[in-house]
């Protein structure tokens, strides 16, 4: 499969037509946020200032959805620190997503790894950001359990229920732990 130079491209595309579905079965709603962009002397694009996610939505039900999508055509994925007028994207996604957790949004990352059809795609809650702040991933480390809690799928193959099912099972098994942390009990001293 060819692709343009921005390989975000695709997964996004994925993503939108995907949630378009959802809408239109009365389950979601989400749209991609738009970048602050400016046009520069030469006529060229460019980015004003450091990114946030890529989209933000809401699940039936009243839940927000706030999610960044990544994407390689390599085997294995990195994420990037960000140069220029980018310098700061990633602090400031982890910051907003992590916002967005805390306060009770479905917020996380979807990774498109690109090397070969089917492509491997994964969603890491917010809970498991840090974990990929350090180090290089591929679809078998993920699935090794490198960066925490997560699910994953084939695409094509992955339909718009299971996305939204996977990432509410790991929502949930999350929530049940953190519950559980919370509210055992605690033996008292005498």
């Amino acid at each position: 499969m060819r692709f343009g130079r921005n390989t975000g491209e695709l997964p996004e595309n994925i993503l939108e037509t995907m949630f378009r579905r959802l809408e239109a079965a009365g389950l979601a709603w989400a749209r991609p946020s738009a970048p602050s962009t400016g046009i520069d002397a030469s006529g060229r694009r460019f980015f004003k200032r450091a990114a946030g996610p890529d989209f933000q939505g809401v699940l039936q039900g009243g839940r927000a959805l706030v999610f960044d999508v990544k994407s390689t055509r390599q085997r294995a994925w990195t994420w990037p620190e960000g140069a220029g007028r980018r310098a700061g994207t990633r602090a400031r996604q982890v910051a907003d997503l992590s916002m967005a957790g805390r306060l009770g949004a479905l917020a996380g990352i979807v990774i498109f790894f690109l090397a070969e059809a089917p492509f491997e795609v994964t969603w890491v809650p917010w809970q498991g950001l840090p974990r990929l702040l350090r180090g290089t991933f591929t679809p078998e480390k993920i699935l090794g359990g490198a960066a925490g809690p997560h699910v994953s799928w084939r695409w094509p193959g992955m339909s718009d229920e299971a996305f939204l099912t996977g990432i509410r099972e790991v929502d949930r098994v999350l929530a049940y732990r953190y519950i559980r942390e919370v509210c055992d009990p605690v033996e008292a001293t005498s």
